[in-house]
This record gives structure tokens, sequence and C-alpha cells, in this order.
């Protein structure tokens, strides 16, 4: 009997299909004297036919040749899984209620069809059946030579690409995130999941006696793809901290670049039991090893923790550091109730000059000495660390806050749960970063493809084009502010402004 003869249907309607003809030539017309050769028949005819039949009912034998007395099977389109509970969403579902059953007996040893019903209400195609996921399905030996590429790979498409040439099979992202789900369940000890994230960065460990012996107190990790970040925009460095992400209690921290579209991106995280000046200096020193030179981080942005200023004052010398104007804002505020003087401490705050600080500051003392008493003990001896009159010549990239970092934690806790361990926590950081980094990536080539207008002289336009969106804008803004530069000459590499007699020369091939 050959195998190559082409399936014949007759169709009742136009979403109907009558198997009855090829049932009765390969299920039919021949006799099972095992499960096991039945098993071998129904595999030929679902692979000819485009069906899946499923076990609807059966009863089991202590018996190797017959594993059953009887077994109903149902079309995997009629199987139709009730749903339970209260609230439910309702989801798409593959089932169309079709009632093409049969039912194999066993007789005398031997296995019979005792009834049977072979009218499909849908097409038996090969596209109609991409909706069933046991179609899609890879055999064992298949998913453990693509078991590299899911590790490895991080685009569903490429290894969509690579089943469809390989084994001309058309699977689904569904597919590819459940394998990959399936992959990373064998990696579940503390051991395996450091190995793994040492195989993708670096990861340092410190152990102590405290508060057991030997216990884990302090790790951070990089991947090797951040290391490639900080290089290319190391001068501005956002720290902070956030909690909750872990049953260890461990404090996550995370430090930040800004990227050239003015987006904060993690280069570094790290998990430490407290937050003593000690345990930030550690962090900041695996940061110095592990990306290798730091000389060139101009500024360290953060909060008002003593501990984080201390540290980066000890480990980066050469560093400004800005304190986030919210945190600094809102530390003032709590010292007053008075709504006038909480206006006038932020102004002190947010002013661009040195006149506009000394005058807030004598209407502060006018109108509460005890607030005028607090900045001067606290705060007016380090002024240039919070004041942004005092800090004209530091580099912030226009962020004078620590929203980066804290946005970074808000979207980083939607994939954590208080409830999972250190390095199950470890892991979920991992993948989220590996998400977010790839995400990112296909935002900024689809910005680099776009063209925009901006609204300057037509002479600067091949400048602008160069630069980013981000970097436009703020050129453009500059350039207003500041309508008296002019351009002078201009050439293949250089262009020559002129500004308050001074003239000042660009070199285009560095720009970026």
């Amino acid at each position: 009997m050959s195998t190559n003869r082409p399936l014949q249907v007759v169709n009742s309607s136009d979403r109907s299909t009558d198997l009855s003809g090829i049932f009765a030539e390969y299920i039919l017309g021949k006799r099972f004297f095992s499960w096991d050769e039945f098993e071998k028949s129904l595999a030929e005819f679902q692979k000819l036919s485009y069906t899946h039949y499923v076990h609807n009912c059966s009863k089991t034998m202590p018996d190797a040749r017959f594993k059953y007395a009887y077994v109903g099977f149902k079309c995997t389109f009629g199987v139709n899984r009730t749903r339970r509970g209260l609230k439910l969403k309702n989801k798409s579902s593959k089932c169309c209620n079709c009632s093409s059953s049969f039912r194999v007996v066993l007789h005398h040893s031997e296995y019979i069809i005792a009834s049977h019903n072979m009218v499909h209400n849908h097409p038996c195609s090969r596209v109609y059946m991409q909706n069933d996921p046991w179609y899609r399905r890879l055999t064992v030996e298949e998913k453990e030579n693509i078991e590299p590429l899911l590790q490895q790979s991080h685009s569903s498409d490429e290894i969509i690409m690579h089943v469809k040439e390989k084994y001309n099979k058309d699977i689904t992202r569904i597919d590819v995130k459940n394998m990959k789900a399936a992959v990373n369940k064998g990696i579940s000890s503390r051991r395996d999941i450091f190995e793994f994230l040492k195989s993708r960065g670096k990861l340092m460990e410190y152990y102590s006696d405290e508060p057991i012996r030997n216990s884990l107190t302090r790790i951070c990790f990089a991947t090797y793809e951040q290391m490639e970040l900080y290089k290319q925009f190391p001068e501005v460095v956002g720290i902070d901290s956030t909690y909750n992400t872990n049953k260890g209690k461990y404090s996550l921290f995370q430090l930040l670049v800004t990227d050239n579209f003015g987006r904060g991106r993690p280069v570094l995280f790290a998990w430490t039991r407290k937050e003593f000046k000690r345990d930030v200096v550690w962090i900041l020193d695996c940061f110095r090893q592990i990306m290798e030179d730091t000389s060139k981080t101009e500024s360290f942005i953060m909060d008002c923790a003593q501990a984080e200023i201390a540290a980066v004052k000890l480990t980066h010398r050469q560093a400004h550091i800005v304190l986030c104007s919210f945190h600094v804002c809102r530390a003032f505020c709590r010292k007053t109730r008075n709504p006038i003087v909480k206006n006038y401490l932020c102004r002190l705050v947010q002013c661009k000059r040195r006149s506009e600080f000394n005058f807030y500051f004598r209407v502060i003392s006018r109108l509460d000495a005890n607030v005028s008493q607090y900045l001067q003990r606290r705060w007016m001896h380090r002024r240039e660390l919070w004041a942004a009159c005092f800090r004209d010549n530091v580099l912030t990239f226009g962020n004078d806050t620590n929203n980066r970092v804290e946005s970074s934690h808000k979207q980083m806790k939607r994939f954590l749960q208080r409830s999972d361990s250190l390095h199950k926590s470890m892991l979920k950081v991992y993948k989220w970063h590996k998400r977010s980094f790839s995400i990112i990536q296909q935002e900024a080539n689809i910005a680099q493809s776009r063209c925009f207008t901006y609204p300057c002289s037509q002479s600067l336009i091949p400048i602008i084009r160069l630069l980013t969106p981000y970097a436009a804008r703020k050129v453009i803004r500059e350039y207003q502010l500041r309508r008296w530069a002019t351009v002078e000459f201009e050439s293949v590499d250089y262009v020559f402004f002129k500004e308050n007699g001074k003239t000042v020369q660009v070199d285009l091939s560095a720009c970026t």
C-alpha cells in the first residue's frame, strides 16, 4: 500500500471534511494484535490526514501487549476543557465542537473499531493544524539540538526561522517562550544560577561570619553587554537601592548610565544585607574592577544617603556628587509646615543664579529661624552637592534627580516577588535586563531610521542630523538661548562658530 497517495476527502460543505475513505484504508482495513501496532497505524493516519485524536475515555489493563480494554478517541478540536472559578477572563480557544470520534475495543486478542464518525466541521489541512500545539511540538532529539540556541538567542523570530529551515515545522512565539521556560527549569539551585550568570558576565561574591558562619552577605553582577554600554557612556552614573525584592531581605542596588537618547540603562546589579558605608564601598570597588577603568566617570547622582556619599568620596575622589533635588526638597520640607517656606525651600534648590540663592535664603531666615539654622548646620557647608547654581561645571546630562534609577526599580519590581529566594531573584533580574536591552536596541534602530525637522538655521542641519533626537533637542535649545552664535566657515570635517568674538571649532567626525 503506497503512502504517497493523495488525500481523498469529500466536502459536504465549505468547512466540513469527511475522512471515512482514508480511515477505512488505514484503520478499518487492518487487524491489530497489539496496542503498539494500532498506535503505529494511527500515527500514520494522523500524519497523512492532518488530524489529531486524543483519549476521551479508556480502561487500562495490566498487560504489556494489550494496554487498554477499550479507548474512546475524539478530535482535538472537539475537546472543550471546562474552566472553573469565578471572574475568569474569556480566552480564545482552539475548540470548535468537532464531533469526529471513534472507539477501539479489545475483542478476542484483537483490537477492533466498534464505532466511528469521520466527519469534521473544520478543514483538515496543515495550515489549520497549526492551531494545535501537539502538531507544532518538537521531538526530544530536536529540542536537545536547539537548546544552545534557546539559551543564547534573544530573538524568537530567529528560533522560529531556524526550526522552519531545519525541521520543516512551524512554531509560534508562545512555543518558544514555553521551551525557554522548560530549559531554565533545570537551573534551579544557587550554584547552577551563579554558574549560569558567570557564563554571561562577571559575578563577585563576599562571604562573612555574620549573621552565621560563611554566609553570603554581598554579591554584584554585570553582563558583557553592560560592560560595553558603560564604556560608551561612562560620564554620569546614577546609584540607588530598593527593597522587598527577595525573602532574604537583601537590598538591591542599581548603577545606571545615561545613553545618547537620555534613558537610564543599568550597568551593574548588586545585593547586600546591609546598606552601611563598607557595603557601598565594596560595591563601588567591584564596579571599578569589573569595568576595569572608571576614571572617565565625572558625576554620581544619588539620594541623600550618607553611606553612598561617603563611599563615592572614598572610591571616586575625582568624580562630582550630585544629590537628587527631589530628595533634598523633601528633606527640607519635613522641617516646616508652612507652605510659603516650603515653596522658597524648593526655589532655593532649583534656582540657577547665586544672587537668587542668597535672596531666597534671606527670605527663609526671616520666615522661619529654625529652618535657617537647620540649613546652616547640615547643608550650607556642602551646597555644591545640591544647589543647582553652585554646580555650573558639573556634567549631569540635564538630569538633577534620581528618577531614572527609580523608574528602573519600578519596572524591574513588576517581575520580582518578595517570596523569591536570592538566586531566583537574580535570575529574574537577568531575564528582565535582557528583555529590556533588546527592546531598547530595537527602539534605537527605529529612531535612527526616522527623519526629523528642526527649527534652526539651515547651516546647522548637517550637524544636527549627526546627533540623536535627544542630543539634537538639547543642542537646539542651547542654540535658541544663544542666538548670537554664527557659523563663520564650514568644511567636510569641521565647522567654525563665532560667539562673542571667540571662534569655536567643532569636529564633525567626533559628533555622536
